[in-house]
């Protein structure tokens, strides 16, 4: 009978070091695959910050928008509450005079034949040219009427 040709050791050793070369290519293989896989996790980690930074962004935009619009809503009920609070003054000033109140000027009465104001006592002085000025106080109920009535001679 034939024996089988004993197997050379140079061979073996080249064997080895091919069966050595493919398990660190493998494992090579298995380590880039792994910090590939970081790499993703990593990308996906930053798109949901990104996604919760800009969710974050728009809820504060909606929330200075919806509290700007409550402000405003505010101040238009506010300002119908001081309209409809308003009083009126009535005019009646002959031949003519100008009108300030409280120190702000009103214009000339007439053509003015009214002025809206706040509720509230106000000082009022009418002047004529060269006349002497009439003084009068007057107080304005809310939504109410006052008068004032002047015929400079």
């Amino acid at each position: 009978p034939q024996e089988a040709a004993p197997e050379t050791p140079a061979l073996t050793a080249v064997e080895t070091t091919l069966a050595q070369q493919e398990i660190e290519r493998q494992r090579q293989l298995e380590l880039e695959l792994e910090r590939e896989r970081e790499r993703e996790a990593q990308e996906r980690r930053l798109a949901a910050e990104q996604e919760r930074a800009e969710r974050l962004r728009l809820q504060q935009e909606e929330e200075q928008e919806r509290q700007r619009l409550q402000a405003q809503v505010q101040a238009e009920k506010e300002k119908r509450e001081r309209q409809q609070a308003m009083g009126t003054l009535n005019l009646d000033i002959r031949p003519w005079g100008n009108v300030s109140i409280n120190g702000r000027g009103y214009g000339a009465s007439p053509p003015r034949n009214s002025i809206r104001l706040a509720p509230g006592t106000y000082n009022v002085v009418v002047t004529n040219g060269d006349l002497p000025a009439y003084r009068t106080t007057v107080t304005i109920e809310s939504g109410g009427r006052a008068g004032l009535s002047h015929l400079f001679e």
